[in-house]
């Protein structure tokens, strides 16, 4: 047996309600960026989905023991006259925050992007012990 929900849809403190939530979605969308993080014996790998944004939009930082990524982008045009009946959430600009293991060397990190995906890749410095030089005095 199915409940029948018609007569809910019809009621207009729902009916608003859904507006309501309808109009914050598209006002304030999420900034939230996928990430997927990898970690090799070589190196610690991150991969975020950047879709729309060129190089140039994208900036990689390495700050106060981290990794920041930062993107700012272009809302679509609102240019031309259309009758939308619904519309994705766009927000463009996006800022995240990564920290890592003693063992990263940040300053010898890179990144490539590639069809809408930001690959970072961070080496890790190779533990184990090193000589010191003995200097005559």
């Amino acid at each position: 047996m199915f409940l029948n929900l018609a007569p809910l849809r019809r009621d207009p403190v729902l009916a608003a309600f859904d507006q309501l939530l309808a109009d914050t979605t598209r006002r304030a969308p999420s900034t939230a960026v996928r990430v997927n993080g990898y970690q090799t014996d070589e190196a610690y790998i991150l991969v975020l989905e950047t879709p729309g944004l060129s190089f140039d939009q994208i900036e990689v930082k390495v700050e106060n023991g981290g990794l920041s990524v930062l993107g700012r982008g272009q809302a679509p045009s609102q240019g031309e006259q259309r009758l939308v009946h619904r519309e994705l959430p766009h927000s463009p600009d996006f800022s995240r925050r990564f920290s890592f293991g003693d063992d990263a060397d940040l300053e010898q990190a890179s990144a490539e992007l590639k069809d809408g995906l930001l690959s970072i890749r961070i080496p890790r410095r190779q533990p184990g012990a090193r000589r010191i030089a003995i200097v005559a005095a």
